[in-house]
């Protein structure tokens, strides 16, 4: 060790308590430093503070919350045209970090939000989010969801708008009374009227705001209810693709699925004059899957509407849509599986001859969809409990297809079917 160093205290010298006082010290430096990274963790998510114009709405004491609340709701009622270059582009970034405080106020635990808090918030957002759209294009028949390349370029608002709205709606201490005067049925109307953005983003908010009401709001589920079958009727008369039904089907899939048996007549009528009668309405492919869902929820609460709901397929069976046909096959076999014995009997003969036909369609994916059926274990059983009607009607179309058909890959199958049909009937025989 180099001698000349000299050292600002020997051993000797270093008493105990200079050495408690460093352990105090460093102590202090490191709740320091991990309060600083736990502060900047937190932060970390909340940019948006960095661009508020005053302070967030947490940090603001108790008893002012609610004034200032009010104010930050006014300048966000200011609604901004992104079709055009804006002047200030400050304005709007203040007025999106005001909506992601206004968000994160809602959703703190612990924060206290009034009922007139919540009355102004729902005003806020009906004045972003009710509108008129501009024309646009209807949306093409996909086969599955509504598909639209459209983008509202307001959105980064009002997301977070329907983000405020949904928050309040889902927020443990609501009382649906203290917004009785906001959300009624004129709110409702205008909430319909939304449906028909273009934007499936918004749409999909649309969706979910609409149930929660129906949850909380129980004087309002029939005027909901009856809403959404208008629309539907509009859909089956006009004869015009719209947006928005598929999500619309969503909601009413939900409020059947929680439907108390027995059903009442009302919902009888639903099923006869208007989810079946959707079948044939302009888009169904964009919304088959929810109806069918609609459809197949509402057998199950009452299996007597299994007998009406197929001949109803039966009625609204497409003759030159091949798409539309493949997709009805799925659903009709999805419904044989639902459906009692003595019920299939009632509607055995036109259904087998129905199948049947689209075994001989042209079609190959028609012909192939009907084909599969084959491979359901309860198609098969009802053609075993149901020989002496079912070999008559299917064996002459099966036959005929595997004679006739153009494509190889359905006469393969036509082949399989046959063996299979052996195989039952040797098991009938046995």
């Amino acid at each position: 060790m180099n001698s000349s160093i000299s050292w600002p205290f020997s051993h000797k010298s270093f008493s105990k308590d200079l050495l408690l006082s460093c352990m105090i010290s460093m102590a202090k430096f490191l709740q320091d430093l991990a309060r600083e990274q736990r502060w900047s963790y937190w932060e970390s998510g909340k940019e948006w503070r960095k661009r508020l114009d005053g302070p967030a709405l947490i940090n603001v004491p108790t008893g002012e919350q609610e004034d200032y609340l009010a104010r930050k709701l006014d300048f966000c009622s200011i609604i901004f045209d992104f079709e055009k270059s804006p002047r200030d582009e400050s304005e709007i970034i203040i007025k999106e970090a005001t909506l992601e405080d206004i968000c994160d106020f809602i959703s703190t635990s612990g924060t206290a939000v009034s009922g007139s808090m919540q009355v102004d918030i729902m005003d806020m957002v009906a004045r972003n989010i009710f509108r008129v759209f501009p024309p646009v294009f209807p949306p093409a028949e996909t086969g599955g969801e509504d598909i639209s390349d459209y983008l509202d370029p307001a959105w980064p608002h009002l997301s977070l708008v329907y983000q405020a709205a949904l928050k309040v709606l889902e927020r443990p201490d609501f009382d649906p009374g203290s917004l009785k005067k906001v959300i009624n049925k004129q709110y409702l109307a205008n909430l319909f009227a939304l449906f028909a953005s273009p934007d499936a983003r918004e749409r999909d908010y649309l969706k979910t705001i609409l149930h929660r009401i129906y949850g909380n709001f129980l004087n309002l589920r029939g005027y909901i209810r009856s809403s959404i079958s208008s629309i539907f009727l509009t859909l089956i008369n006009e004869k015009t693709v719209m947006y928005g039904i598929s999500e619309l089907l969503e909601v009413m899939g939900a409020v059947i699925k929680g439907l108390a048996v027995p059903l009442k007549p009302e919902h009888f009528q639903l099923m006869q004059k208007i989810l079946i009668p959707l079948y044939s309405a302009a888009g169904y492919l964009n919304f088959s899957g929810q109806l069918e869902y609609c459809i197949v929820q509402l057998v199950l609460k009452d299996p007597k509407l299994s007998i009406p709901t197929i001949r109803g397929l039966l009625k609204y069976w497409p003759l030159t849509e091949a798409a539309r046909e493949v997709q009805i096959l799925s659903q009709m076999e999805e419904l044989i599986g639902v459906i009692h014995k003595e019920q299939f009997q009632s509607v055995q003969e036109e259904l087998f001859h129905k199948i049947g036909k689209s075994v001989m369609s042209q079609h190959f994916q028609v012909a192939e969809r009907a084909l599969q059926m084959w491979g359901n274990k309860i198609f098969k059983g009802h053609i075993r409990d149901n020989m002496t009607v079912a070999m008559p009607i299917l064996l002459p179309y099966i036959f005929s297809c595997r004679q006739n058909h153009w494509n190889e890959k359905v006469i393969d199958l036509s082949e399989t079917v046959l063996e299979v049909m052996d195989h039952i009937d040797q098991q009938y025989v046995d």
